[in-house]
Parts: structure tokens; sequence; C-alpha cells
């Protein structure tokens, strides 16, 4: 299971920046995919548990920027991913900040007070909309080989987690 928390440590809810083309804020929620398959989007402030095959997998996260996270998981295994908020232009981007190791007292605090996300009609329907659909496929065409060739990108490895 890979648990993605979004505490949203820029307090957004009062950050006013609004994108010119879209309308939308920097407090949309983060959209998550395991490679194209949509895993569901994330307010600030929850977290979202999301059970998957061990092995190699590529998250995704869609916001006003595309991040990606590469890993190798172990089955029977439990990891813990914060997505930080991260000041863009006009909004707010997302960046994965995989735990590696035992969870810090930091992030422990967060997951037991934040609550959970549950997958729903609305954000399937939202993911599988035109606009968001043709959105996640430019993000991923636009920085998924620039991300792989960074050999310092995000990496969720065997061995961490609970």
């Amino acid at each position: 299971m890979v648990v993605f928390l979004y505490p949203s440590h820029l307090g957004t809810e009062q950050f006013s920046a609004v994108n010119p083309q879209d309308g939308s804020t920097g407090s949309e929620p983060v959209l998550l995919y395991d490679g194209d398959i949509y895993i569901g989007h994330l307010p600030q402030r929850m977290q979202l548990a999301y059970t998957t095959t061990p092995g190699k997998h590529y998250f995704m996260s869609a916001a006003f920027n595309a991040d990606f996270l590469e890993a190798d998981l172990q089955a029977g295994g439990t990891y813990f991913v914060l997505l930080d908020a991260v000041p863009m232009a006009v909004a707010l981007g997302t960046q994965f900040k995989p735990q590696n190791g035992p969870m810090d007292d930091k992030l422990a605090i967060l997951h037991k007070t934040l609550d959970y996300a549950q997958v729903n009609r609305h954000g399937i329907a939202l993911a599988r909309s035109k606009e968001v659909e043709t959105r996640r496929r430019l993000l991923r065409e636009n920085n998924f080989a620039k991300w792989q060739a960074d050999t310092n990108h995000a990496y969720l490895g065997a061995g961490t987690g609970e």
C-alpha cells in the first residue's frame, strides 16, 4: 500500500492566485496516477491510501505542474509519500517527497491527523473528462522524459516504508 499525504504547508486556503488560462486556483486537488491509471484526486489537508501490486511503478501527480515518482514496491509493505506544495507563477504545483526509511515524527503526526480522501464518481468523471485527460497526457509527454533523465529524481524503494 502507498499512502499519499498532502498537508499543504503553504496554507493555500488563503492563496489567491488564479490561473488566467482556465480560472483554476492553487487550491485545486492534485490528480494522482499510477502510470496511466487514475488513482484519485487528493485535496489539501487529506491523505489517500492506494493498494497496488508489488514491483516497479511510476506515479504522477498532476496539479499546475507534473511530478513523477519511481517506486519499487515489496509485497506487504506500506509506503508513505508526502506531496509538498511548491509555489509557481500563478498557482501551486506539487512535488513528491517519498519517505524512505522509518516514519519520522512529523509524518506520523500527519498520518494520524489528516482525513482520508475517497475515490468517488466525481473524481473519476473529472479524471476521464477530455480536458483533464488531455492535460494529463500533455504534462506526461512534456515532462516525463526530462524527469527520467535526471539521475536525482524521487525514488521509493524496497526496504522502505513500514
